[in-house]
């Protein structure tokens, strides 16, 4: 039942993402919450700690950032690089990635729960106690993860690998 329930919301999220480019839905708005203001324009190097609800970011280059326990629930983030970034305890549950780099990124204790990760990568993300429950997937991104998984999540108490529905 929880296989055919992801790949459901993966066929619609793909079906989604594919009407938004064919009749033009998805135009960014390129809004931020009051803490990041306009990342496009102001891009920091540390977000630490910081309340970045409703953040949305298109095309960055935010490698390396320092994003550690920052709150960013519903995050939008689209194109971007985040290669290396600080990911460590940030809690962005609900957030939708698509085609974006976590190549090398720090995961460890992130809470990514009800969370799209489309066509994003994470070769070599460090990914202990973080918790994917109930997040779309790709297979080929799973593959990934379940190899990375350990740990479980300080504050849900989810094992990781049990988050991912590894085997």
């Amino acid at each position: 039942m929880k296989r055919s329930l992801r790949h459901l919301g993966i066929f619609l999220a793909a079906a989604l993402i594919f009407l938004g480019y064919t009749f033009s839905w998805t135009q960014p708005s390129y809004a931020g919450s009051s803490t990041a203001i306009r990342v496009q324009e102001n891009v920091l190097s540390d977000y630490s700690g910081q309340e970045l609800l409703d953040f949305e970011m298109y095309n960055e280059d935010m490698e390396g950032v320092n994003f550690e326990n920052a709150m960013m629930l519903g995050a939008v983030i689209k194109g971007s690089t985040m290669k290396g970034a600080n990911l460590a305890g940030v809690n962005l549950s609900n957030s939708f990635f698509f085609q974006d780099e976590l190549d090398g990124a720090n995961l460890t204790n992130a809470i990514l729960t009800d969370a799209m990760l489309m066509q994003t990568t994470f070769d070599g993300a460090t990914i202990t106690g973080a918790d994917f429950s109930y997040s779309v997937i790709t297979k080929e991104n799973l593959e990934v993860l379940c190899s990375l998984a350990e740990g479980t999540n300080p504050l849900t108490g989810m094992d990781t690998r049990e988050s991912l529905e590894c085997r």
